[in-house]
């Protein structure tokens, strides 16, 4: 068999270092894609849990609302009653005028229990922002990562960049 000459084989050599280094720069150009992807999905599923954030606290300052306007009507359904047993009482025809003041003793046990399930639904809301501000945080943590891992693979393609323009 003949030799080939040096510079053949030497073309031959640096051709298929160029080929490994081809494919190489393409894989990190799909996982580089890949990974721009991720950060996209990331973002809009970052965007959701930030207006649900909005949202849910909108909801609990209308809830912390609506307990104010409770806790008013029952002071104010209180004191009418309070007011009505002492003029009854005063008068003595308490016992021929309590039925009259059951309805507002009903009226009363009604507005506490509205105000006992506002105070469950704020409980409620409060836990449900300071879980989107859990997944908030974890998904900055992951757009970060993803991020780094960007900028990693960045660097490498400009140093293979490098390599092809030297070869």
């Amino acid at each position: 068999l003949p030799k080939k000459p040096k510079s053949e084989s030497k073309k031959e050599d640096n051709l298929k270092i160029l080929n490994k280094y081809h494919n190489l720069l393409e894989f990190i150009k799909k996982i580089y894609l890949k990974y721009q992807n991720e950060i996209k999905k990331i973002n809009n599923k970052l965007n959701l849990h930030q207006k649900d954030y909005l949202i849910l606290n909108k909801e609990l300052h209308h809830y912390k609302n609506l307990k104010k306007v409770f806790n008013k009507k029952i002071d104010q359904i209180t004191t009418e009653l309070d007011q009505k047993k002492q003029i009854l009482m005063k008068h003595k025809i308490y016992s021929f005028k309590k039925a009259s003041l059951m309805i507002y003793g009903l009226e009363l046990q009604e507005f506490k229990q509205k105000n006992d399930d506002m105070k469950k639904i704020i409980q409620a809301k409060k836990e449900q922002i300071q879980n989107s501000k859990i997944k908030i945080i974890d998904l900055e943590k992951y757009k970060n990562i993803y991020y780094k891992i960007l900028y990693d693979l960045s660097k490498c393609q400009k140093s293979l960049n490098i390599v092809f323009s030297n070869q």
